[in-house]
């Protein structure tokens, strides 16, 4: 069993190799950790905070443990905030709140204003076919928190050489079934030549002679015609 896990790791290296991967992208396959979910939780967390933070700043907390700080909101402009406040009678303009998924994957972001949200970084970074949505991807790919079961696909990249390795594997496999019955195709043929000639019938040998016969039938054929009684002509 070592031998073989051996083997598979070796056979990924390979391919991690030959894989047309930028330097970050391969650190992130080799560099992958192996961590407990609620360990990936805390990283996720600590990698939506740099998006969110940047995009809206922190400016408050918020009583709810479940929601991760209050802020301005990007997308409303300065006079429907000061509508807002208006209408709260002199109150905050901090309409937006950062909070945490219900599973604890990630942080989501929404407007309570305009009514804007943000479900996942992943998409409010672009999705599939966006560079940051790519990096952001490479990055929970690392801590092993991509794919089924998270709200973060496998970074594009790493899709594509895996189904061209898949694709490379089947045509290894078809050629080898090919070539493996091919193989039997021939031995099945010479086993019938063998079984065909086994069972042909066979002419027992017998000794040259003039006559074709044997050795002990010419004998007694002499001895039967030397035994005759000679016949004598009617003159003598």
């Amino acid at each position: 069993m070592t031998i073989l896990k051996n083997n598979s790791k070796i056979q990924s290296r390979k391919r991690i190799t030959a894989m047309d991967l930028t330097d970050k992208e391969r650190q992130a396959i080799t560099g992958k950790h192996n961590l407990a979910d609620q360990e990936k939780r805390v990283k996720i967390k600590q990698l939506d905070l740099e998006v969110w933070t940047a995009f809206a700043p922190k400016k408050a907390e918020h009583n709810n443990s479940s929601i991760e700080y209050r802020c301005f909101c990007p997308y409303c402009a300065e006079d429907s905030k000061k509508k807002h406040k208006k209408e709260r009678g002199g109150g905050h303009d901090l309409t937006a709140w950062v909070f945490q998924h219900a599973n604890g994957d990630g942080l989501s972001f929404k407007c309570f204003a305009c009514g804007t949200k943000h479900d996942r970084v992943f998409e409010f970074l672009g999705g599939a076919g966006s560079t940051a949505a790519e990096n952001y991807a490479w990055k929970r790919f690392a801590i092993g928190a991509v794919g089924h079961g998270w709200y973060c696909p496998y970074p594009q990249r790493w899709k594509q050489e895996q189904e061209q390795a898949k694709r490379d594997r089947a045509t290894h496999h078809k050629a080898k079934d090919e070539r493996l019955k091919k193989e039997h195709q021939i031995a099945y043929a010479l086993r019938e030549q063998e079984a065909l000639k086994a069972a042909e019938p066979r002419t027992p040998s017998r000794p040259k002679g003039s006559c074709g016969v044997s050795k002990e039938e010419a004998e007694r054929e002499r001895e039967r015609f030397a035994s005759r009684p000679v016949r004598r002509s009617q003159g003598s």
